[in-house]
């Protein structure tokens, strides 16, 4: 069925013809489109053949709607399918056939009526609507009579709209509209005598139906206010739209990234009167095509990737059509475009940043190695390091300003959760603490320049800092911190093992910048910059023997198969003495074999503080590795020398004494012909005594016989030089010995489909209850602005029983 897209004019006349009517095929059309649109039948559901439609509950019908004859409510069907998806409107904005009365005794209902989200008593928009061959576009007599009308008791209506639905020559339906901004006074002949402006589109999410471009500065700038109802829909919207098909998950998150960064390098270079460049534009009422819009954002995108990404690229990928349509680009554009990415997150709190975290949980396919850290275990990591009160130690000490608080980094830092977490809990520790830091001139300077009121996370764009592999995780970071209001400048795009020299050389950063250890504890190059190291490293991937290869000058543990052990030894690397870590690593390198090595370096160059076992759900469904956190503490060098000397005496000894056992017992057990008693006594004496300072018991028997010899020799190959001269080490030296915490609920279950809270056995959070108390909340993911850990004297949650431990000193 071929029908035009909009409507003709007589040429010997020049009237409006009317459209033609949809037909039952056309109908079956708009039904079609329904289901696509609202697949569950939540909002809408439409029965041709039954002539019934059905209104979601959620939307106020002021009479009940269900068998009708005709065209208009198949249209009005299709309409609030529409309105409730793609427009991303809540269909308790909705009300159907609401009266109303006018002028003198008049009458009418709105066919559709919205109103706003957070106000129901003021319209956002009247509609009428119409089939197609009962619509008389911008000359249509009813925008007066059933519009207009209507505006004196809705003065302060943002959108009135004269609504059909068509069917294209593709088969698929089409909303056509004429579309007023409506201003309080605008009368229907001042409307008329201005040439009947409107736009054929209906405004999207509470947008204004004009043509006049979003531009800084001006009356037509973006929103800043928008609501977490609001923010959800337009999420749910951007994943129902765009996720799903052949289209594979991370392809997609990709994508979206790249516009969400587009769009906030947009907003911060654009010049006050000027056009945003991330937008739809109007020439005249008619919407530019979709070719031009994706042409214009995409030449944003290349000078957002070299100014956040990699300044020396100079060929960037383009946004092109390989993944989505132009028609596409323009729909996320349209969608995204009224409201302010940089500046909502200034006034929202952390609304927009748990809205971009959202899209990552729900869109990025987490895979082997590669499992985000749950916010509750982010929090709960950041809390046990102290790292509020390690901001206000260092915030009211002497040192140089720019070493007044702790330099963080995240070398696997994925989409930014740990950095995210860090910006958010030392800048609230700060601002709950200000009037009592605020005692002197000097850290009240340092309050100004780095806490300022108005932008409080102003000091993370010198101290927070990450590195990530994955391009579009590193650019996922950099978005998620802006939307947290910032702390994105010091994110990289790169190995976080590689060299040290250069990661400092090409990303011009003097943080990275290798040196050697002057003590000599460590052959290895060190930068030794940071006060925290706070990660999830890739683990359990096996490195190949090239990869190993590339690492042996750097890494002492170059040899070790596992990822996570390469990480350990780079946390050490980039930690200043004293620095403090934690860290997600599989419960393996606390017990295997194959991680011994690591776990020797571990404690030859930490003072382990605690670990804390997690229940095997903390990373399902997307793995069941069993996992732990290690929380630990960079040594003096004084400290290293001394577990280093220990260690190394102890295993030459355990060593020697090992082989000597082995030695004597070998020729006990096959003595050579010339071999005399004397002889075979002198080895048996040498490997009783060996034996007794390993430690292990003396065979019963004849030393000089090949019985005891073999029982001698097993109980001596049995002896791990590593493992003993580790256990020496301790006993001798003391220290080392930490705190274990197992925990059985983390706050949280997830699948693949849903999170739901649970018992939280990691720390106490409340949140604001709306009417002036608290309330509490187990799983962070849903909490409200405002929310806090709170840590009670006897409490048994994980957190409290850590911090009355006093961990870090």
């Amino acid at each position: 069925m071929t029908l035009p897209d909009r409507p003709t004019i007589d040429e010997t006349s020049g009237a409006l013809l009317p459209l033609p009517q949809l037909g039952h095929v056309g109908q079956e059309a708009l039904a079609r489109a329904i289901r696509e649109l609202d697949p569950e039948g939540e909002f809408v559901t439409l029965d041709v053949d039954a002539k019934q439609v059905t209104y979601s509950p959620r939307i106020r019908q002021h009479e009940l709607i269900r068998d009708y004859v005709g065209e208009e409510e198949p249209v009005r069907a299709y309409l609030v399918a529409w309105l409730c998806t793609m427009g991303l409107y809540p269909p308790e904005a909705l009300e159907l056939e609401r009266p109303y009365s006018y002028g003198r005794g008049g009458q009418a209902q709105v066919d559709v009526r919205i109103s706003h989200a957070d106000a129901p008593e003021r319209a956002f928009a009247i509609i009428e609507t119409k089939p197609p061959g009962d619509w008389g576009g911008s000359t249509d007599p009813r925008i007066r009579g059933q519009l207009f009308a209507l505006t004196a008791e809705n003065p302060d209506t943002s959108v009135l709209s004269l609504v059909t639905a068509q069917v294209g020559a593709d088969g698929r339906p089409f909303l056509n509209t004429v579309t007023v901004d409506y201003r309080p006074g605008l009368t229907f002949q001042r409307w008329e005598r201005d040439g009947r402006p409107h736009v054929e589109d209906f405004p999207v999410n509470y947008q204004e139906p004009t043509q006049v471009p979003y531009a800084p500065g001006t009356d037509r700038d973006l929103r800043t206010d928008l609501t977490r109802p609001q923010l959800d829909r337009i999420r749910r919207e951007l994943h129902n739209k765009l996720w799903g098909g052949s289209r594979d998950d991370n392809q997609i998150y990709a994508w979206l990234v790249r516009l969400f960064l587009t769009k906030i390098h947009d907003e911060k270079v654009t010049n006050e009167g000027e056009a945003y460049r991330f937008q739809v534009r109007h020439r005249g009422t008619d919407k530019e095509s979709a070719s031009d819009t994706l042409k214009r954002v995409n030449e944003c995108y290349q000078e957002a990737y070299q100014r956040y990404v990699d300044q020396d690229v100079t060929q960037v990928d383009p946004l092109d059509e390989s993944l989505y349509s132009a028609e596409e680009v323009q729909w996320v554009v349209e969608t995204l475009q009224g409201f302010s990415l940089t500046a909502a997150g200034r006034t929202t709190g952390d609304l927009l940043g748990t809205f971009f975290e959202a899209i990552t949980r729900e869109g990025f396919k987490q895979s082997k190695g590669l499992f985000f850290t749950h916010y509750n275990l982010a929090i709960f990591m950041l809390e046990v390091l102290g790292i509020g009160d390690l901001a206000e130690e260092k915030l009211t000490s002497r040192a140089h300003t720019n070493d007044r608080l702790p330099y963080v980094i995240d070398p696997s830092c994925g989409s930014g959760t740990f950095l995210l977490a860090s910006m958010r809990l030392i800048s609230q520790h700060i601002a709950e603490r200000r009037p009592q830091l605020s005692r002197n001139r000097d850290v009240r300077e340092q309050l100004a320049s780095k806490f300022p009121e108005n932008a409080p996370n102003e000091w993370a764009k010198e101290f927070i800092y990450g590195v990530e592999k994955r391009e579009d995780l590193a650019i996922s970071t950099k978005v998620n911190m802006v939307l947290h209001r910032d702390g994105h400048t010091h994110i990289y795009h790169d190995d976080g093992l590689a060299e040290l020299d250069a990661l400092a050389t090409k990303h011009r950063e003097q943080k990275f910048r290798a040196g050697r250890d002057a003590d000599g504890v460590y052959e290895k190059p060190v930068a030794e910059t940071f006060d925290v190291v706070v990660t999830n490293p890739p683990f359990s991937i096996t490195l190949d023997g090239s990869v190993k290869e590339r690492f042996a000058d750097n890494f002492q543990l170059a040899a070790d198969r596992n990822s996570e052990n390469l990480f350990l030894e780079r946390w050490y690397q980039l930690l200043k003495h004293g620095g403090r870590l934690a860290a997600v690593l599989p419960e393996s390198f606390f017990s295997t074999t194959e991680n011994l090595a690591a776990r020797l370096f571990l404690f030859q160059r930490f003072n382990v503080r605690a670990v804390v076992s997690l229940p095997v759900h903390a990373f399902q469904p997307w793995t069941p590795t069993r996992t732990s956190l290690l929380f630990a503490q960079k040594k003096t060098p004084a400290e290293e020398i001394a577990w280093t000397a220990a260690f190394s005496a102890h295993f030459a000894q355990i060593t020697a004494d090992r082989d000597a056992v082995l030695a004597a017992t070998r020729i006990v057990i096959k003595p050579g012909q010339r071999t005399t008693p004397e002889q075979l006594a002198a080895h048996a004496r040498t490997a009783t005594a060996a034996l007794e300072r390993l430690g292990l018991p003396v065979p019963d028997g004849d030393p000089t016989t090949q019985a005891w010899a073999v029982q001698a020799q097993t109980a001596a190959k049995a002896v791990s030089p590593e493992s003993s001269a580790f256990a020496a080490t301790v006993y001798q030296i003391g220290g080392d010995s930490y705190l274990g915490v197992i925990v059985g609920e983390v706050g949280y279950r997830r699948t693949k489909r849903a999170e739901n809270a649970s018992r939280n056995d990691l720390f106490h959070a409340v949140q604001p209850d709306g009417e002036g108390g608290t309330e509490p909340v187990r799983n962070l993911n849903d909490a409200k602005n405002g929310w806090q850990i709170v840590v009670t004297d006897g409490a048994t949650d994980a957190l409290a029983v850590l911090r009355r431990e006093a961990l870090w000193r």
